[in-house]
């Protein structure tokens, strides 16, 4: 490939990360300082998945909220999974892992202490549209003793519109202060193969 078809391949998009952020309640909090404890919730991504039924079969009875979207749409489907449960990052690990989700970006989540899914289009660097941003597919609740976050909530509800009518939202327990975003680089799946063939 030469560099103009590189710089094709190349894409711009913008995600959401998984941190949650809450007061630090141990005791010893000086007046007027605020400490942060952080926990995430699991944005999971599955890239290779038999159907879409063996995928909810896998999911399905998660503890608190959950959200599944279709991030693309070829001839294999690809999904995103958003668990609005507040865990630790070895708890997320581990359940990215049971699951089967995409082991690369388990990993890369793992160890930059954060997990990124991303929530609009991927554009080409002249701004033209390459891909359209995920779409909704299914939500479902069921009892938690964990929190769950409250601005992933407040940006699923932005995103979609939509809010959960089908749970008990008053049965959580919710906390956190403000969900982060992040505009980062891609690239096409067509650019992945040719890197992995390389």
């Amino acid at each position: 490939m030469n560099d103009t078809q590189i710089a094709n391949e190349i894409l711009t998009t913008r995600g959401v990360n998984s941190c949650v952020y809450i007061d630090d309640l141990d005791g010893e909090q000086k007046p007027n300082v605020r400490k942060w404890t952080e926990l995430h919730i699991g944005l999971h991504d599955f890239d290779i998945v038999s159907s879409r039924s063996d995928l909810l079969n896998r999911i399905m009875d998660n503890e608190g909220i959950n959200i599944l979207w279709l991030s693309s749409d070829n001839e294999m489907p690809k999904y995103h999974y958003w668990n609005l449960t507040c865990k630790t990052p070895n708890e997320i690990l581990i359940d990215g892992a049971t699951m089967g989700c995409d082991c690369k970006h388990v990993n890369h989540g793992f160890r930059r202490k954060k997990w990124v899914l991303r929530i609009s289009g991927k554009y080409h660097t002249d701004g033209t549209l390459f891909k359209g941003s995920p779409k909704l597919l299914f939500t479902w609740c069921n009892p938690s003793t964990r929190p769950q976050s409250k601005p992933h909530f407040e940006l699923f509800k932005a995103i979609t519109g939509k809010t959960l009518l089908e749970c008990d939202l008053n049965s959580y327990e919710w906390i956190g202060r403000s969900a982060q975003f992040e505009t980062y680089l891609t690239i096409t799946d067509k650019m992945k193969a040719v890197m992995n063939d390389g």
